[in-house]
């Protein structure tokens, strides 16, 4: 074998290496959610979907990246792409939308694949990182199998999250290319902005990523150990830093002119400062569930949080969390783990825009954590390499059982996004008093045909919320369930004419014609400015379809 051969075998042997442990990430990511193929639209999907009207036709869609939200006609508020500035899911949607309708098996194909390339891709980061394949495999692993990423990957509306975990990976992995010391590297540069703006298109959220790359120098800077095998920061990087910056701070106006404003809504406590309390309580739910992730709750409106200043819970559950927080950063700081404080900053950094800082819908969600839990795969890795044990064996046996357990509970997990009602009977027992949950779950039942179901949670839900949508509800629902004699009455004594039609017309579909002439006149007579009432009068008496 001449010297050159001798040369090249390792290289082809580490090359053959990484190309199977990819293979190994990627396809672990697709057996565990292939599952979710058979899956329905469920929850927001139905917003962003199925009765969006800007996936219709893919230049509808591309107009959505700088058409405002006055410009539309007849708006709909269930179409929830006009409230949310999400213009690169729109038109990966619309072009699924054109060759597959609503089918929705390829928009859950499109998550799978993904998922499985942001796994692979946060694994070739570990690697090239730490330049150790068997504990980047366990990163990489640790991020395609973690459960609190279930949600994101089975919900079909949530492409926007892994759209923006890949190209923020990849405009990653490009800033490392170039930092090396060599000329050409301009491409590499421009390449590493242009994936950054697709990133922010797809998702505001990564905004944190030039703060989190300023933070990195700074870390390389330190020359602690970890961090020597990467190449010092030159000029060039730190421009790249200031330049992705300023196209951050160009894309949020655009996103305001867009949207006609910068927050979604206003505190969800009423003030910024209880909200801003509630907080760290939720950061310490999200680091319990990196550990230990059980208890997945898909009603965000069932976080605790602040209802004043006054309150010792808060305030205790703020000075618990300031104390984790500064504890772990000084013993990786007294640790000189140059790495660790990077997979540190990258996991808070990415959690930064979810803060509340600008008021949000909710105090949390678990799909926030998507791209923070590259952080916490990170750390594994890094923990799995300097993990130092007499039986190397144990090691590898509890790695297995950690990734097996993984695999369980996000299988598991998954099993409760496949449809509405799967998901809000799995829900209901973790929160059994939230309004939202019972009424999603009533809806579930409504849309399949239980009517009885569907009148049991709604009378559970009036007499635990007696509000007035709540009654019209119930009032319904007792329509639906065959109990028209109670429910019509409740519904003309909230005088809630948009109910009444739809009883009416439902009514006239059934050949129940006095209940359906008695539906359009009271509706007629708490809205007389709606045409479609009268229409639909008139059409009952022609023996015409009446419409809801």
């Amino acid at each position: 074998m001449s010297s050159e051969d001798k040369v090249s075998a390792p290289k082809k042997t580490a090359k053959s290496r990484i190309l199977l442990f990819s293979a190994i990430a990627w396809i672990s990511a697709v057996a565990i959610y292939g599952c979710t193929l058979s899956f329905d639209f469920i929850w927001d999907d139905c917003g962003v979907i199925t009765h969006n009207q800007d996936i219709r036709s893919i230049r509808t869609a591309i107009d959505s990246f700088w058409r405002s939200r006055d410009s539309f006609k007849d708006y709909d508020p269930s179409q929830m792409t006009h409230e949310i500035y999400r213009p690169l899911r729109t038109v990966a949607h619309s072009v699924l939308y054109k060759y597959w309708g609503l089918n929705p098996l390829p928009y859950h194909a499109a998550n799978i694949l993904a998922h499985a390339t942001v796994a692979v891709l946060a694994f070739l980061l570990f690697w090239r990182l730490m330049g150790n394949a068997g504990a980047a495999l366990c990163g990489g692993l640790v991020f395609a199998l973690h459960p609190v990423n279930t949600e994101v990957v089975c919900w079909a509306k949530s492409l926007e999250d892994l759209f923006a975990a890949l190209f923020v990976l990849g405009s990653l992995h490009l800033f490392l290319s170039a930092l090396a010391p060599r000329k050409g590297t301009l491409p590499l540069w421009l390449g590493a902005g242009i994936l950054y703006a697709l990133a922010l298109f797809a998702k505001a959220s990564v905004i944190f990523f030039p703060v989190f790359l300023v933070g990195f120098l700074c870390i390389r800077l330190l020359k602690l150990p970890g961090m020597t095998r990467l190449p010092a920061p030159r000029a060039s990087a730190w421009a790249f830093c200031g330049a992705c910056g300023i196209l951050g701070m160009a894309f949020l106006c655009i996103r305001h002119i867009v949207m006609g404003k910068t927050a979604q809504g206003a505190f969800i406590t009423g003030n910024c400062w209880t909200t801003w309390l509630s907080m760290p309580r939720v950061f310490l739910r999200y680091m319990r569930l990196e550990f230990v992730p059980v208890d997945l709750l898909a009603d965000y409106e069932a976080y605790p949080y602040a209802h004043k200043l006054s309150e010792f819970t808060p305030w205790l559950f703020a000075i618990l969390f300031v104390l984790i927080f500064c504890g772990i950063t000084w013993l990786l700081i007294r640790a000189r783990s140059g790495l660790g404080l990077c997979a540190w900053l990258w996991f808070w950094a990415a959690l930064l825009p979810f803060s509340n800082i600008i008021p949000m819908l909710q105090l949390g969600a678990e799909r926030f954590l998507y791209i923070p839990t590259i952080g916490f795969a990170c750390f594994c890795a890094l923990g799995f390499a300097s993990w130092k044990l007499e039986r190397p064996a144990l090691k590898n046996c509890l790695l297995v059982f950690v990734l097996a357990s993984f695999a369980v509970l996000s299988f598991g997990r998954s099993l409760d996004w496949k449809d509405e009602i799967s998901l809000w009977e799995a829900t209901l027992p973790q929160a059994p008093s939230s309004p939202r949950v019972q009424h999603n779950l009533a809806k579930a039942y409504l849309g399949v045909g239980r009517p009885q179901d569907c009148l049991t949670v709604a009378e559970k839900l009036w007499k635990q919320c007696p509000t007035k949508e709540y009654a019209a509800f119930y009032g319904f629902a007792l329509c639906r369930a065959g109990r028209s004699m109670e429910g019509v009455p409740l519904l003309v004594k909230l005088k809630n004419h948009v109910v009444l039609n739809i009883v009416g017309a439902e009514a006239a579909s059934q050949g129940q014609a006095d209940l359906a002439d008695y539906c359009f006149k009271m509706a007629m007579e708490f809205a007389p400015d709606k045409q479609e009432y009268q229409s639909n009068l008139k059409k009952l008496h022609s023996k015409e379809q009446p419409s809801q």
